[in-house]
């Protein structure tokens, strides 16, 4: 029984463990400056068709300049379509994104600047 119960102890400290934010997230998850402008390199992971040129809703993650972390990033809207990147997703490398506070573990992204 003991047993039993430093193993469920030990099993959802590293369940909490993975869900905290480190590094790199853990800086900007903290910050009270909101949007804050990011550069780096952003891989595309998933996304709605849009109007068939341009998606309306994208995920990726987002690797800042200088850092061999990531972060996960969300367009929403009319982002990519202002940005005039269409559903190639071909990003200008490094690119810089204004992004906001994360939703449901991704940064929203406000606006591509390049």
């Amino acid at each position: 029984m003991f047993l039993r119960v430093v193993l469920i102890l030990c099993i959802s400290f590293l369940l909490k463990a993975c869900d905290s934010p480190t590094g790199y997230e853990k800086s900007l998850s903290d910050s009270r400056e909101w949007p804050q402008k990011i550069v780096g390199t952003f891989y595309f992971l998933d996304s709605d068709l849009g109007d068939g040129t341009y998606a309306e809703w994208a995920i990726g993650t987002f690797e800042p300049l200088g850092t061999s972390e990531s972060i996960l990033v969300e367009f929403k809207g009319n982002t990519l379509k202002n940005a005039g990147i269409d559903l190639n997703f071909e990003f200008p490398k490094p690119v810089t994104l204004v992004i906001n506070q994360h939703q449901n573990m991704y940064f929203q992204v406000e606006k591509v600047v390049n």
